[in-house]
C-alpha cells in the first residue's frame, strides 16, 4: 500500500469518529424526536390562558388540542390517545378534581398535570390522591410547565388504582370514605390517616387489617 493511499484511509478513518455520534447524542435526540411526537389535551376555561398553554406546548414541537369543560375533557380523552393531559382545577360542570378521578375510573392512565389557584396542602392532595401525576399553582411561568410536562412524558406509565383494597376493606383517599364488605364506615381525619397508612403497606393482605383492627377498633 503506498504512503498516499495510506494516509488518505488513516483521515477518512478520522473523518468518521468525528460524525459518529455518541450515546449520549443519541438519546438526547431520540427524547427530543418523542417530545415532538407527543400529543397534549389542555383543560381550561379561560381563553387567554389556553391560547397561551397551547402557543407554548405548540414551541416545543408538541400536538396540542383543548377543552374547555370536564366534560369534554372526557370525551376527547377517550376518543384520543394524549400522552399527557394538563387539567385546571376550576372548571364549569365537573371539576379537574372529578375530571381525574372519571379518568381513572375509566382505566386511563395518561399523566396528568394539574393546574389551579388553589394553593391549600389540603387541594394539592385532593388532586393528588384522585390521580393526578403532578400539581402547578396559579401563577407559574410557561417555562417551567413545559419542563414539568417533558419529566411527566420520561416516566414509565403505571396503573395506580385510586382506591385501595385489602380484603373486605375499600378505601378511596381522594372522598375519604371507607367501605367494608359494602357498607360505609365513618372515620375521623386521624384514623383514616392511620388506615391508609396500613392499607398502602406493602405485604400480605392480613397484616394491614389486624394492624388497622387493634388500633381503630370493632369497626374494621
Amino acid at each position: 500500500m503506498s504512503g498516499r493511499i495510506a494516509i488518505a484511509l488513516a483521515r477518512k478513518g478520522q473523518a468518521k469518529a468525528q460524525h459518529r455520534p455518541n450515546a449520549n447524542s443519541v438519546k438526547r435526540a431520540r427524547t427530543a424526536t418523542n417530545i415532538a411526537l407527543m400529543r397534549v389535551l389542555i383543560v381550561e376555561d379561560k381563553v387567554k390562558l389556553a391560547s397561551q398553554l397551547w402557543r407554548a406546548l405548540r414551541g416545543e414541537g408538541m400536538a396540542a388540542d383543548v377543552a374547555v369543560t370536564g366534560e369534554d375533557a372526557l370525551w376527547m380523552a377517550d376518543a384520543t390517545n394524549y400522552d399527557a393531559v394538563v387539567l385546571d382545577v376550576m372548571l364549569p360542570g365537573i371539576d379537574g378534581f372529578e375530571a381525574v378521578r372519571r379518568l381513572r375510573a375509566n382505566g386511563q392512565w395518561v399523566p396528568v398535570l394539574m393546574l389551579t389557584a388553589l394553593s391549600s396542602v389540603e387541594d394539592r392532595v385532593a388532586g393528588l390522591d384522585g390521580g393526578a401525576d403532578d400539581y402547578l399553582t396559579k401563577p407559574f411561568e410557561l417555562q417551567e410547565l413545559t419542563a414539568r410536562m417533558r419529566a411527566l412524558v420520561r416516566r414509565d406509565p403505571i396503573e395506580r388504582p385510586t382506591v385501595l383494597q385489602v380484603g373486605p376493606l375499600r378505601l378511596d383517599p381522594a372522598s375519604r370514605q371507607v367501605w367494608r364488605n359494602g357498607e360505609e364506615i365513618e372515620l375521623a381525619e386521624k384514623p383514616f390517616t392511620l388506615l391508609e397508612t396500613f392499607m398502602r403497606r406493602p405485604g400480605p393482605h392480613p397484616q394491614p387489617l389486624r394492624a388497622a383492627r387493634i388500633r381503630l377498633g370493632p369497626r374494621l
